[in-house]
């Protein structure tokens, strides 16, 4: 096989192969051109090109969260490697691995006021799990096996846990696209390093907390779906001294569990408090539960997983514990109860409540916001992979069931919640998906990133619910910025932009609403167009902004008058 006459580079191609990375992004680039060369001939990995580097990362981060695997980017030097930064810092929170392969000048031509020559070592040593560097040209056979080294321990540290990106910087001297052939030979690799344990003193201590606290809740933040521990979080949830507080992004669903808390959560007044919180996973959506245990904090709180950070959420952590969840939860529901505690009827006999005043108030809305997510969420399509952009969707999600059944997977870019790069990694995700992916984003989201579209690698199985109410919406929701002069040009960005165009350019389908009535009608069409698909549906902003203002201000009303 013909390919790099740079044997390190050729060797990186085999390794990757090797260690199940089959699946590499590039971005066009000349100084990049040995990894091309490599990646492209090395026969078993699956090769794209994405013109704009901030949505090949962002495909890419949507792939590896399809496949649960890494997958690798490739650019060439300069700022092109700069545009990965918005999806590695995501890919980095959310714990998802990706490995950079980035082309540069040699050392010593850094900052000589060449092309391309910025500093690339290191450059996203905030937001990856750690930096490699190559050197140039392996001068001989102990310098090459140190490169083999490097590259293994790269690929190893971003699938290791917490798993997460890598930037490995690949320095070329020039010629760069020089040919040789190429037999590929035996490289010692490592195994990952396995973390399966805890010590019986860190679980002695959460024991001890668990039993002499009476009100306990578990919250469980951004998650991939996990079986065993939802049968696990099932029998702790039977206990009335327990509550198990899950979101959408939580890829936990079930009857026993509290995934419609935030509606409440705005409504009542003590009942969520707690001695002991347990929280599981990533970041939690709701600002109003973090603000209640911010204010009221509990006596112990452990966070469980592995993870970088230190994850003190509501300013009360007694330990960051780093292992699996259910190497401490496994068998904490057998552990007694404190006698005449009603925790668990008590909330469930108000999530009832709940439920039936919601239905009350959707009943007689006009068409808005509220009305829309209310029948995209009583209408989800069967096997459909559910992607939520920033900020409005992801928080409306969790104001209605989602059964799980018929919805397996979640997904939302909540690791630092983002606007950019929605897009990108729902088509990421559903190019490596054997399902189809409903995406549900905001009209700012939706324009930021629709370069996203300038590829041949989008999937048909890809439909896109814009929601299109002329700017931001969630400022009309939080408290401040609808009260400034400045507010409809810089918070709330209002436009009166439209994507038919958009589509036509991208030779997208396109369907259009503006009514209930009209979504009900092309409803079944849009998921069933054989074409990459977006259905623009078209909203009042004040009187979405106002509907959910006001929904949350009944809740409380009919709350206080069951009081009375």
């Amino acid at each position: 096989m013909k390919t790099t006459n740079k044997r390190h580079i050729a060797d990186l191609a085999e390794i990757l192969y090797q260690k199940d990375v089959k699946n590499i992004v590039f971005s066009p680039g000349s100084r990049c051109a040995p990894l091309v060369i490599a990646l492209n001939r090395r026969e078993g990995l699956n090769c794209i090109s994405i013109v704009d580097e901030r949505v090949a990362a962002f495909y890419a981060l949507g792939m590896a969260q399809c496949l649960n695997k890494p997958v690798a980017l490739v650019c060439t030097s300069g700022t092109a490697l700069l545009n990965y930064g918005p999806a590695l810092a995501e890919a980095y929170y959310q714990k998802i691995p990706l490995i950079v392969l980035s082309g540069d000048r040699p050392p010593e031509r850094i900052d000589q006021n060449d092309g391309q020559t910025m500093r690339q070592k290191n450059v996203f040593h905030n937001y990856v799990k750690s930096s490699f560097e190559l050197p140039c040209e392996p001068s001989d056979s102990a310098e090459l096996i140190r490169c083999h080294e490097i590259i293994d321990n790269a690929i190893n540290t971003s699938m290791e846990l917490p798993s997460g990106p890598v930037h490995i910087n690949c320095p070329f001297e020039e010629p760069l696209y020089n040919e040789t052939e190429y037999k590929a030979e035996e490289i010692p690799l490592t195994d990952l390093n396995a973390y399966n344990s805890v010590s019986a003193s860190v679980k002695a201590e959460v024991y001890l907390a668990w039993k002499m606290s009476k009100r306990k809740v578990i919250c469980v933040g951004q998650m991939t779906p996990e079986n065993e521990l939802k049968q696990i979080l099932n029998r702790i949830a039977q206990r009335e001294d327990t509550i198990v507080l899950t979101e959408t992004t939580s890829n936990l669903d079930d009857a026993s569990f509290y995934r419609q808390y935030d509606r409440m959560a705005f409504s009542i007044d003590n009942e969520l408090n707690a001695d002991l919180i347990i929280t599981i996973g990533g970041a939690i959506v709701s600002k109003k539960i973090k603000q209640i245990f911010k204010s009221n904090p509990p006596e112990y709180h452990f966070h469980i997983g592995y993870s970088p950070q230190y994850h003190d959420t509501f300013n009360a952590l007694t330990r960051k514990i780093e292992c699996a969840p259910e190497f401490i939860l496994d068998d904490i529901h057998e552990l007694p109860e404190p006698d005449n505690l009603k925790f668990r009827t008590i909330i469930n006999d108000l999530d009832v409540q709940f439920e039936k005043w919601q239905m009350d108030y959707i009943s007689n809305l006009p068409w808005c916001d509220f009305k829309l997510m209310n029948f995209i969420y009583h209408n989800l399509p069967e096997g459909f992979v559910l992607q939520l952009s920033n900020s409005t969707p992801v928080r409306y999600s969790n104001l209605w069931k989602i059964d799980h059944e018929r919805t397996p997977y979640v997904f939302s870019n909540r690791g630092v919640s983002g606007i950019d790069g929605q897009i990108s990694t729902a088509a990421g995700y559903a190019l490596a998906s054997d399902t189809p992916t409903l995406l549900i984003t905001g009209d700012l989201g939706f324009f930021y990133d629709s370069n996203a579209f300038w590829t041949k690698h989008l999937s048909s199985k890809l439909k896109i619910v814009l929601v299109n109410n002329g700017g931001g919406g969630i400022f009309r929701f939080v408290k401040g910025p609808d009260q400034t002069p400045e507010f409809d040009e810089f918070f709330e960005t209002e436009h009166d932009t439209k994507a038919e165009n958009i589509c036509k350019t991208f030779n997208l389908s396109y369907f259009y609403a503006d009514s209930l009535e009209t979504l009900e009608s092309k409803w079944l069409s849009f998921l069933n167009e054989d074409n990459t698909t977006v259905f623009e549906i078209k909203t009042d902003a004040k009187t979405s902004g106002d509907a959910l203002k006001n929904y949350f201000k009944f809740l409380r009303s009919c709350y206080l008058g069951m009081e009375k």
